[in-house]
Formats: structure tokens, C-alpha cells, sequence
């Protein structure tokens, strides 16, 4: 919680991401793997001290001490712990982030990070969180952000979200693979941890018993029915708004009738869920809730979308792409892009991710789009802390999303949407 008359994202903050880059390693007769290693972020602690600690835990720090103690100190009781180097920083844990089946049901997945202080005799718990799933955020701001439109709104992305694909040390040491798969998660398991923009490319294979496929560019990954099956899945759960975006159409689409044929198929598995393009851009979740409609499925061939009989299929959702390879460039395009779209009253995805140039492929064949996520996805958490961004911004997507903040800082900046300061 804010203390009184501060600035959002300007107090003593702690958070846990996941390492987006991966590997193995072998020690003695065991191969371990070294994916979804947990990382400890601090950040605006200008009062830190020389013997400061941040530590990971597999208990809540602020409830179960008394349990666990048994004479040992709080430091003693952490899965691992460093020590604090500064105002701000990070520190990469060896635990690892096990994967387990989510539903909508699950808040805490299990860890919690503290920064501790030695002080009159003891450690004390300065700040503390938890790493945690979010599959209901919008139902349970139903009274804050219910009638706010949802261009106003901060929603968290995932780019190339049908291009996931769970590590594994053959397939993902693939030079081909290190830089097509953009995510580790399923659609679903996206969509429960907190994620509510989509974006999605579709390919054609008439020769395949799966016709439709969700691609990355010309590589072919998922069939698009498990994509749709996860999010009617999650929205009938859930009755959670997401964007789902049909970016591109890479391979396949020769003709018209191949457009035809994928709306027949996408409304005959969702269509009752989609919502009619008769409702304005300044629709608003209550009117969605009230109407029982969740799903606002855009479609870049404004042409089919124009078209009287598709009255569920939105026009073209503006993609704000750098295709920047750098953070330092990625960062100054976007801060354009958020002035030049902010506050204009339209949806627009601001694609959050560095883009790899073929050299990359060359000369850095194991660097992948994992190395590249790694790069720029804690500086995004720090850049969307100001205001200029996290007031103007809508849609904000990411390549492996769980190595930045942005999905607890979207929900933070919803929470406080009525506040003067972000109007």
C-alpha cells in the first residue's frame, strides 16, 4: 500500500521475476536444469545500509516466522540469500520456478522475497512479496475500473503469444528455436498469471489435418485450436476481457476464402464469447460484463473487417513497433510512441521486445530471443514507473513475460486510475 500523498512507484518496492534465459548444467552425476531460475528485485531504497540482505523464501516471511523459526534467524530460513549492493538492483537465485498446473483458483505460487535488515538485535523484514498468479485482476476491480474504457486502461501483453514452448535442453538449443519461441507458458497459464493481450499470427496448411496454425513468421508452432481451446477455457472461468489479436496471416492466405474459412472456424470455438463491433472504442469492462461478452478479437485485414456479415471481428489493433535492437533505442522510440498515441482514445499494443537482426543469427547463434528478453525486460519494469509512461500507456507486450513486472504494475496502475494525479 502507498503511504499518503506519494507518487505511484516512487516508495521502497521489492518483486520476484523469472530468469528468461536458460541452459543446463551438470553437477557430479546430475544434469540440472537452469530455466526459470528465480530473480530478487529491490528498487528506491535510498536509505540502504551496508549489511542490507535480500533473501527468497518458500513461506510467507510476515506470517509464518513463529513456525519455522525453531532458533534459527529469518536469514538462516531463506531458500538463498545476497547481499544488497545498492539503491536498486537484482540478484539471480539458483531456485527455480517448478512448474505445476494453475487454474483460477491460485494467488501465491509459492515464493516470497524479502529485504532484511539487522537492527536492535534482530532481522527485520523491511519490505516483502510474493511471486503470484493474477487470473481474476479485472473482476476484482470491478468497482474501480468498471466503467473506465478500455483504452485507458494499462493491460499487459504477450508478444507472439502462440510462440511458447516449454525448455527443454534438445529442441530449445536449437538455433531455429532460440529465435522463433518468444514464451515458456501456455495461452492459459498466460492469460492465469495475468496477461490480457494476445497477439497472434496465423498461418494456412491445407495439407495438414490441423489447417489453421498459430506460426512465428514461417515457423509453424501450435494448432490454433489449442490456442482458442485455452482461452475459451479461461474466459469461461474466469468471464476476464482480453484482446485476442490476429496480427498477421504469414503463410497461406492466398485468397479470400481462406479468410472465410478461419472466421467460420474461430466463431464456430469462441464465437459466442466474441464481442459485437457495435459497441464504441470507449467500451468499458461493466459493458462487456453486463452484455456477457469477453472477447474483443481483432483482425488485420480490415477488409473482412469492414464487412457487414463479420460484426465481430475489429479492425486492425495499432501495433507501436520499434524493431529496435538496442534498449537504449527501444526505450527512446517507445517514450515517441506513448506521446504520439497516449490519451488519443484508441487500443495500441506497445510492442515492448527487442528485435534480433540476421548478423544476430551469425554471431550470436546461442543468444536467442531469451538473451535479448534478458536484456531489456527489467529495464521496461523501471521505465514504465514514470508517469509520462504508466498514465498514457494501453497495451504493453513482451517477449517471456515473468522476467518483468509489468503484469503487478498494470493492476497497480488500474488500482489507482481514479486517483487525480493519473486522470
Amino acid at each position: 500500500m502507498m503511504r499518503p500523498g506519494a507518487v505511484l512507484f516512487e516508495d521502497p518496492h521489492v518483486f520476484i521475476t523469472v530468469c528468461s534465459t536458460a541452459g543446463q548444467a551438470k553437477f557430479g552425476k546430475h544434469i540440472i536444469s537452469l530455466d526459470r531460475r528465480l530473480e530478487l528485485n529491490w528498487t528506491n531504497f535510498q536509505d540502504f545500509r551496508n549489511g542490507d540482505i535480500i533473501g527468497v523464501f518458500d513461506f510467507d516471511v510476515n506470517k509464518d516466522l513463529r513456525e519455522k523459526d525453531k532458533g534459527k534467524s529469518i536469514v538462516e530460513l531463506a531458500k538463498e540469500s545476497a547481499a544488497v549492493t545498492g539503491q536498486r538492483g537484482c540478484y539471480k537465485t539458483s531456485v527455480r520456478y517448478e512448474r505445476r498446473p494453475l487454474c483460477a483458483k491460485d494467488r501465491s505460487l509459492g515464493y516470497w522475497v524479502a529485504y532484511l535488515r539487522f537492527q536492535t538485535g534482530s532481522w527485520v523484514v523491511v519490505k516483502s512479496n510474493f511471486l503470484k498468479v493474477r487470473p481474476l485482476w479485472m473482476r476484482e476491480l470491478k468497482n474501480i475500473i468498471g466503467d473506465i474504457p478500455l483504452h485507458s486502461l494499462m493491460i499487459p501483453g504477450s508478444h507472439d503469444a502462440g510462440s511458447w514452448m516449454e525448455y527443454d535442453h534438445g529442441t530449445c538449443e536449437n538455433i531455429y528455436v532460440r529465435y522463433y519461441i518468444c514464451q515458456e507458458d501456455s495461452i492459459y497459464d498466460q492469460l492465469i498469471h495475468g496477461i490480457r493481450y494476445l497477439d497472434v499470427r496465423v498461418a494456412f496448411y491445407p495439407e495438414t489435418e490441423e489447417r489453421f496454425w498459430v506460426n512465428h513468421d514461417k515457423y509453424r508452432v501450435h494448432p490454433l485450436l489449442t490456442l482458442l481451446t485455452d482461452v475459451r477455457r479461461f474466459v469461461e472461468e474466469t468471464k476476464e476481457i482480453i484482446f485476442l489479436d490476429f496480427h498477421s496471416f504469414p503463410i497461406g492466405f492466398s485468397g479470400p476464402e481462406i479468410h472465410e474459412e478461419l472466421i467460420k472456424f474461430v466463431m464456430s470455438q469462441i464465437g459466442k464469447h466474441l464481442v459485437p463491433t457495435s459497441y464504441p472504442t470507449s467500451v468499458t469492462t461493466n459493458m462487456l460484463w453486463k452484455a456477457n461478452k469477453n472477447i474483443i478479437w481483432t483482425y488485420a485485414e480490415d477488409s473482412f473487417a469492414s464487412q457487414d456479415d463479420n460484426k465481430c471481428l475489429w479492425p486492425y489493433l495499432l501495433h507501436a513497433w520499434g524493431n529496435k535492437r538496442k534498449p537504449e533505442h527501444l526505450e527512446k522510440y517507445m517514450d515517441e510512441a506513448i506521446q504520439k498515441h497516449g490519451g488519443q482514445g484508441i487500443f495500441y499494443s506497445l510492442m515492448a521486445e527487442l528485435t534480433p537482426k540476421p548478423i544476430d543469427y551469425i554471431s550470436k547463434p546461442r543468444f536467442g530471443l531469451r538473451g535479448f528478453a534478458e536484456l531489456v525486460n527489467l529495464p521496461l519494469t523501471y521505465w514504465f514507473q514514470s508517469k509520462e509512461w504508466y498514465s498514457k500507456c494501453n497495451i504493453v507486450s513482451t517477449d517471456f513475460h515473468l522476467g518483468n513486472n509489468i503484469i503487478e504494475m498494470a493492476i497497480d496502475v488500474n488500482t489507482h486510475k481514479v486517483l487525480p494525479s493519473l486522470c
